[in-house]
């Protein structure tokens, strides 16, 4: 994207920068992958910067034809993870959590201020943030998992005062337009 929105608009800035300017990052790969970024369109580029990104680890080039070219994040991105004691990577697959120790987080590819809520197995999740990986100066919104794995449900925290703040707005606009509304059947002004 040209000017990228969002809780990781300054990460996604920095990469667009970096590949504008013919210099990645060598783990461009580890990068999007926390991000829960999969595969990364480019079009408009010169051989030399095509051939940079294609010698990154983690990423699979795929020419699209024309211009542009999609490279494929190798390492399973998801949006949500778990990061080991160790460093390692386990992405959550088919929203099944395994069991492990009883100091894990699990990770959300989601700003911290997001609104989100997590269960393992209809056990509500704390919520807290901070970075999944030392090595990257990313927030990421976290959940305190302990050692029981299970069926892990995601969801958006639903608002209900918005629902009554559009129908409060939509009654106002209502209002302000029912004058112009009935007006147009009688006579005009200065009309014989």
């Amino acid at each position: 994207e040209t000017d990228p929105a969002g809780g990781f608009s300054e990460q996604f800035s920095g990469i667009a920068t970096s590949l504008a300017t013919d210099a990645p990052p060598a783990d461009l790969a580890e990068r999007l992958r926390l991000l829960g970024v999969s595969h990364l369109w480019l079009r408009g580029f010169e051989p030399q910067q095509r051939s940079t990104v294609d010698n990154l680890e983690g990423l699979l080039s795929a020419p699209t034809g024309g211009a542009a070219t999609v490279w494929t994040v190798t390492d399973s991105p998801a949006r949500a993870f778990l990061v080991g004691v160790d460093g390692s990577y386990l992405p959550i697959v088919d929203n099944v959590v395994p069991d492990g120790a009883a100091d894990r987080t699990l990770w959300l590819a989601e700003e911290p201020g997001a609104s989100w809520t997590a269960s393992v197995d209809g056990r509500t999740l704390d919520v807290t943030s901070g970075p999944p990986s030392a090595e990257y100066d990313l927030q990421l919104i976290g959940f305190t998992l302990g050692a029981d794995g299970g069926e892990l449900e995601l969801e958006p925290v639903t608002h209900d005062w918005r629902f009554g703040w559009h129908l409060l707005i939509g009654l106002g606009l209502i209002v302000l337009a029912a004058p112009s509304l009935g007006g147009a059947g009688g006579a005009r002004r200065g009309a014989n």
